[in-house]
């Protein structure tokens, strides 16, 4: 079930393989300007490789990574009842929580897929192009980025699967994923003027936490309230597909 999924997931040019290609032409542009940089202020700009390339392609999968993530994500959540799938997957026997439980799996597997091209790359960019010494990177410095490069990408898939499960339309589902993402979470955050500690506790507050950031909360507790994030969309995406009719 977990792998049929993850092909259904994996199969959709729209969403997948063109994600997947966006965030690598993305990387191939972070790598041609600088080359480009380094080759007209090499003074200047020493490095091509090293701590700007690491930079450059944390941010550029960060980023790509979370919008792709959110249009794989809703899609995984939504597609089968859009497209009137749903009820012959019901009909083969398999109970629903089975295969709500195997389409989340196969969304993570999926996620993990599409930024490993680019993330791949992008650290033998780092690795193998030329750098000054001073910016070296280090094993710590390369996981951390990884890291963050995963999670926050990931996270915003498995919200995005929850709202789409509830909303059941592709395109309403999208739209109210980068919603919440862009203008709904950032506007959140604004309670820390009110108060610091519910302000931490907000998704991108937290979120930054769990990936290094610089806030004052615990980890642990950070970590505890991105599950809480997302498992709220994902039980309410749980309760609808055992209670709906398809």
């Amino acid at each position: 079930m977990i792998r049929s999924t993850l092909r259904t997931i994996t199969g959709r040019r729209g969403s997948f393989r063109g994600g997947g290609l966006v965030i690598l032409a993305g990387i191939f542009l972070v790598i041609v300007v600088l080359l480009v940089v380094n080759e007209l202020r090499p003074v200047r700009n020493p490095s091509i490789g090293g701590q700007p390339m690491l930079d450059g392609v944390g941010g550029v999968v960060w980023a790509l990574g979370i919008v792709i993530g959110i249009l794989v994500g809703a899609l995984a959540g939504s597609y089968d009842v859009a497209q009137g799938t749903m009820r012959y997957l019901v009909l083969t026997g398999v109970g629903r929580v089975r295969l709500y439980a195997a389409r989340t799996i196969a969304l993570v597997a999926a996620i993990g897929l599409l930024l490993l091209p680019a993330l791949a790359i992008g650290i033998v960019a780092v690795l193998v192009l030329p750098s000054d010494p001073n910016d070296e990177v280090t094993a710590g410095e390369l996981a951390d980025v990884v890291w963050t490069a995963v999670v926050w990408p990931l996270v915003f898939a498995l919200i995005a699967m929850g709202i789409g499960s509830v909303l059941r339309s592709n395109g309403v589902a999208i739209a109210i994923s980068l919603l919440f993402a862009f203008a709904a979470s950032p506007l959140l955050t604004l309670l820390e003027a009110w108060n610091e500690t519910i302000g931490d506790l907000m998704l991108l507050p937290a979120l930054d936490r769990v990936t290094g950031g610089g806030s004052s909360l615990a980890i642990p507790v950070a970590a505890l309230a991105v599950f809480g994030w997302v498992a709220v969309p994902w039980l309410l995406g749980l309760a609808r597909h055992l209670r709906d009719e398809y």
